[in-house]
């Protein structure tokens, strides 16, 4: 699919290991603070268990994306950036009451999934 840009296919790849392993960490450690920095809410014993459990949930995923081969990293990557963009910040920004801070998707989104599409 990107035979002919490997070493970009695999920076990509890296490259979401980073954006989403920075957001897991969050979730996983303190979710409270992504959440009232991403969105007007305060949280409660129930958000913070379930950002947690995500959190856990992106780290194993990336691990398993790093252990991968390259086209097969690159791939997975590129479709779970998207669908992801999809469903959460786009969403987000549609249907929830989001803080300024959420607004750096608009610049990390677009910067991962065109890196994504120059990488092919």
């Amino acid at each position: 699919m990107h035979a002919h840009a490997p070493a970009a296919a695999a920076a990509d790849a890296y490259a979401s290991q980073v954006v989403f392993g920075l957001y897991a960490t969050q979730m996983l450690l303190v979710p409270d603070f992504l959440m009232t920095q991403n969105f007007k809410m305060k949280t409660d014993k129930y958000h913070k268990f379930i950002t947690r459990i995500s959190g856990l949930g992106w780290l194993g995923m990336l691990k398993c994306l790093g252990a991968m081969e390259e086209d097969d990293a690159f791939n997975t990557s590129f479709i779970v950036s998207i669908i992801c963009t999809i469903i959460a910040p786009v969403n987000a920004e549609m249907n929830l009451e989001c803080n300024t801070a959420h607004g750096a998707v608009y610049v990390l989104f677009p910067i991962l999934l065109g890196a994504h599409a120059l990488a092919m």
